[in-house]
């Protein structure tokens, strides 16, 4: 049998500084009057294998202003080496959701760990994909804690030391795991 401990401490232990990263610098404070933040992917499921924490800001209204405001917060804060603010919303693009993306970086222990955080309405694609693919990820790991390590191989096998190669993300690893019953790297074919 595989000893499988070291991904599953690995991912632990990034999971902490991850948490360490939101509480430090504030984040669902600042980005709260927005709207509703929810902590999406890898660090809520934790299944952390690269230094990426995702958040979704969901609201009722999505305005420029606030998304420009919580871009000011978000520098004067001083947490972040990188504060990047894209507008989806007036500048439509087909891949992505329609809205406002933030990009932060921040230098923790000798590693940069990067932010993607997106400032979405309610109705939005990929709110709804987002927010009802999580409950049934989480129920699946409840199910079948095993799935966790699967997970984390197929992202070893994948990551090319910055992102996963062959266009990979993880939404596609966390769908075969959790929803198509991939159980090794051997079967994950994209």
């Amino acid at each position: 049998m595989e000893n499988n401990a070291p991904l599953l401490d690995r991912a632990g232990q990034l999971k902490r500084v991850a948490e360490n990263i939101l509480a430090e610098s504030r984040l669902f404070e600042i980005l709260g009057p927005l709207g509703r933040v929810e902590l999406i992917g890898s660090v809520r499921l934790g299944l952390v294998y690269r230094q990426d924490i995702d958040l979704l800001v969901i609201t009722d209204e999505v305005r420029r202003a606030g998304a420009v405001e919580a871009a000011k917060a978000l520098l004067d804060n001083g947490y972040f080496q990188t504060v990047e603010l894209m507008d989806y919303q007036q500048f439509p693009e087909s891949d992505f959701p329609r809205g406002f993306y933030f990009g932060l970086r921040v230098p923790v222990g000798g590693d940069y760990w990067k932010l993607d955080i997106w400032y979405l309405h309610t109705n939005e694609v990929y709110t709804g994909m987002v927010m009802s693919a999580l409950p049934r990820f989480e129920a699946a790991l409840a199910r079948n804690p095993q799935k966790a390590v699967t997970v984390l191989q197929i992202k070893e096998a994948y990551f090319d030391g910055v992102k996963y190669r062959d266009g990979v993300k993880s939404i596609n690893i966390y769908r075969a795991v959790f929803d198509d019953d991939i159980a090794s790297v051997e079967e994950f074919l994209i």
